[in-house]
């Protein structure tokens, strides 16, 4: 991403090895702005054109006709509530992470799977490597559900990761019901709106694609 701004300053905070993450990918990862930095502005991201732009958070006002949907915080996380609709018919809702630096698209905690049945409901999944942090790598039964619901906002047929044991802060509630990763957000220009604790999501002409 392009950072768009003239002169902001930060300190660094904390030291980590990135090689873990940074090798499988072919990428050079020489660090991450996190929520420290992030939340001194409104952050809009555009994945279409790969540029990040800040904004002074005192005069932003958004005008555009996205779709506002409000989160909390759970220390440094955006917490925002949604729900996944089953092939049953039944709706599940939850109160999922937004990550940002996550490349997945629903990834599901396993209190949250176990506690709604998902691995059968979800219906037919297939089980593989899925998610790669600093810890290593985790494994997760990967299907679909028929739609996800962020706010107001309706996403079809995510590819879901349903995971369980082993697979660190994924298998635990401690921060949600689960994560919504890249390979959503990227399909709508996200406007991270911390002051007044909402989200800004627009669509754009790659919003549907499969």
């Amino acid at each position: 991403m392009q950072l768009l701004s003239a002169a902001v300053t930060q300190a660094i905070n904390i030291v980590i090895d990135f090689t873990p993450v940074a090798a499988p990918e072919g990428e050079v990862i020489d660090g991450v702005l996190g929520a420290d930095f992030l939340q001194r502005f409104v952050v809009e991201l555009d994945y279409r054109h790969q540029e990040l732009r800040l904004h002074d958070p005192g005069s932003f006002a958004y005008r555009g006709t996205g779709t506002i949907v409000p989160f909390r915080m759970n220390g440094a996380f955006i917490i925002a509530k949604g729900s996944v609709t089953l092939a049953d018919g039944a709706t599940v809702p939850g109160e999922y992470v937004v990550d940002v630096g996550s490349s997945l698209a629903l990834a599901l905690a396993k209190p949250y799977v176990e506690a709604n049945s998902l691995i059968v409901r979800v219906g037919a999944t297939t089980r593989r490597p899925s998610g790669r942090g600093v810890g290593g790598t985790a494994f997760a039964n990967i299907g679909r559900v028929p739609m996800l619901h962020i706010g107001d906002v309706a996403v079809p047929r995510p590819v879901t990761e349903l995971f369980g044991d082993s697979a660190g802060v994924f298998s635990t509630s401690n921060l949600g019901d689960g994560n919504i990763g890249g390979d959503i957000l990227r399909r709508y220009t996200v406007t991270f709106d911390y002051a007044r604790k909402q989200m800004v999501f627009e669509s754009h002409d790659r919003t549907n694609e499969p």
